[in-house]
């Protein structure tokens, strides 16, 4: 369980935003904050039409403490200039990419009703990642790093200069134990590492990959496994974010 500490965070003058990159562990993270912090503390906020307005009206609530789901910074960033809040200061965890292809295999594989499970219900592995490369190159060609960036601007230096400015911390899945100094600094919260929600219970392993489509695979992943060296060597990344909002509060 994610646990609370003495003390428990620092009083954010804005809610933060926790982007809740796909089969990146995000479902675990929230899951944890919200038996803490409380559901209507932390509100998830999937990226829709009404996004901007939503997110406008958690915003003005009291009640929340981060704002959650699945957008972009890029989109988080738009709702809350529109909200007159300022860019918001974000948190995140990325995934070795070649492992997230695979998650994502086995999860639309074995969730009916999602975007590409009749695909992958068909298709082995190696089929089902050359079909994402030919028709949703978005969801696999270095997403983590369009998801980061200021823009969507898929490569490692936007990624890296945006997370510069605006996050509070960036942890890798892998190593999701690292992050828990500056969350429970930041946010008065402690992961549990071992945790795992939204799992497959039967899922292949990147061992299915062949040796071509795994090559394949990493070359339209390059920009992603860059920007995850650069968190990984750091431990987890601590942006200057962190530091403005600690000085500020």
């Amino acid at each position: 369980m994610l646990t609370p500490v003495a003390d428990r965070r620092v009083r954010h003058l804005k809610p933060p935003a926790f982007i809740h990159l796909f089969k990146a562990a995000g479902t675990s993270i929230q899951i944890q904050m919200r038996t803490v912090l409380g559901t209507d503390a932390v509100p998830k906020i999937n990226d829709s039409r009404s996004f901007v307005a939503d997110v406008g009206a958690a915003l003005d609530d009291p009640a929340v403490e981060i704002i959650c789901g699945h957008y972009s910074f890029a989109r988080i960033n738009q709702a809350y200039l529109a909200a007159n809040k300022g860019s918001p200061v974000c948190f995140t965890f990325l995934r070795d990419p070649v492992d997230r292809l695979v998650s994502s295999y086995n999860y639309f594989r074995e969730t009916a009703g999602e975007k590409w499970h009749d695909q992958a219900a068909a298709m082995s592995l190696d089929d089902f990642a050359l079909f994402l490369l030919d028709n949703d190159p978005r969801a696999i060609c270095n997403h983590q790093c369009q998801e980061l960036s200021a823009d969507h601007t898929p490569t490692f230096a936007a990624a890296r200069a945006n997370i510069e400015a605006h996050f509070a911390f960036v942890g890798s899945v892998d190593e999701m134990e690292a992050a828990n100094r500056v969350a429970q600094d930041w946010l008065g919260l402690r992961w549990d590492a071992g945790k795992r929600l939204n799992v497959s219970s039967h899922g292949v392993t990147r061992r299915r990959l062949s040796p071509t489509v795994r090559a394949r695979v990493a070359a339209a992943t390059a920009e992603d496994q860059e920007l995850i060296a650069f968190i990984r060597d750091r431990g987890c990344f601590v942006g200057q974010a962190a530091e403005r909002t600690a000085k500020s509060a």
